[in-house]
């Protein structure tokens, strides 16, 4: 899918997590990868790796029974790689963009 920036996924893992005891973190148990096409036939591609922790999706709690929990499936896959890219401080537009189209592929 792609959008008005011209940004296209190619390819992205499913997350493979397991919950932290005791928190609203999860961990991954093996690497994740993204790929993306940009405007100008550019392939990226970013590999979060097995080890790295999430709190989810920044849905505050208030919401949860409107929009859903930061935890369920159509929001996971965005969220990781939407808070690696945060991480590794990459460019805020490419990384908004990105984020929307997993949201999108995953229908929400």
């Amino acid at each position: 899918m792609s959008n008005k920036s011209g940004l296209r996924v190619i390819y992205c893992d499913v997350p493979l997590t397991v919950p932290m005891p005791f928190s609203r973190v999860d961990r991954l148990e093996r690497d994740m990868e993204v790929k993306w096409q940009k405007n100008d036939g550019t392939i990226t591609s970013l590999t979060i790796k097995k080890g790295t922790t999430s709190d989810g999706a920044s849905i505050p709690m208030v919401f949860w029974s409107v929009i859903g929990s930061p935890f369920l499936p159509e929001y996971r896959t965005a969220a990781w790689v939407h808070d690696e890219m945060c991480k590794l401080d990459w460019d805020v537009t490419e990384m908004s963009d990105l984020f929307f189209l997993l949201l999108k592929d995953s229908n929400v």
